[in-house]
């Protein structure tokens, strides 16, 4: 059963990345609200829970996940396993490529407004000023750009390593120990790979964790004060 839950996970981040991706440009373009959840994608999220009920239960009932130490592995010994690489590859090579033609797409509009701003510029001061708000956003998503290229090749390389068998090639030797737990850390590594880098690419995400730690070590530092002082008044009061 935990093993069909890890599997669910895996399988259900690739389309709930490539919905949120393409989210993004319908409110880039006033096309959807960010208080209002389109029909579309409301009737898309309830397919993808149903879908991940029954991989839970198919998933329990034949085990094809299994702790094959050191790592989660499937076990090929099953009949099922051809349809569940089918439907996994299916779903990861469908959603990866939508998912990175939504950032291309995003970051070719902000090109697009970028370019009108410029175009609209010498006509009056408060223009300027937007064009240069839209000069740093445009920055900004030619970063996440950089970011989604790069998070698109790593999981690419890593569902073509996990699927060797189904794909009928052979970049790793996955009966070696010791390549079958790289190839799990590089699984676990893959969930910090997007916030790093978001941290890396996003100046705007930096200064809002900048303030957060700031404002918290403001709060520690005089939380400690506090304290100091009032054992000081403590210790020295008389009984």
């Amino acid at each position: 059963m935990i093993g069909a839950l890890l599997n669910i996970g895996w399988v259900g981040e690739f389309p709930i990345i490539t919905i949120l991706a393409f989210c993004r440009i319908l409110i880039f373009t006033n096309t959807i609200t960010l208080k209002k959840m389109p029909v579309v994608v409301e009737l898309m999220i309830v397919l993808l829970g149903g879908w991940a009920i029954f991989l839970f239960f198919f998933g329990s009932y034949f085990q094809y996940v299994i702790l094959d130490s050191p790592n989660w592995g499937f076990n090929y010994t099953l009949p099922v396993m051809k349809f569940v690489d089918a439907q996994e590859l299916t779903i990861s090579f469908t959603c990866l490529p939508l998912t990175y033609l939504a950032y291309m797409f995003m970051a070719y509009l902000i090109f697009k407004v970028h370019q009108e701003f410029r175009y609209r510029s010498s006509f009056c001061f408060f223009q300027k000023k937007n064009m240069s708000s839209c000069v740093q956003s445009r920055k900004s998503e030619l970063m996440i750009l950089i970011q989604s290229t790069f998070v698109t090749f790593y999981v690419t390389v890593l569902i073509t390593i996990w699927h060797q068998p189904m794909l009928r090639i052979q970049l790793v030797d996955m009966s070696v120990r010791r390549n079958r737990a790289i190839v799990n850390g590089v699984v676990i590594i893959h969930c910090y790979i997007n916030p790093i880098l978001t941290l890396i690419c996003n100046r705007a995400v930096r200064d809002q964790c900048s303030k957060y730690l700031k404002v918290h070590q403001v709060k520690s530092a005089h939380s400690v004060n506090s304290l100091a002082g009032t054992r000081a008044s403590i210790s020295f009061s008389p009984s």
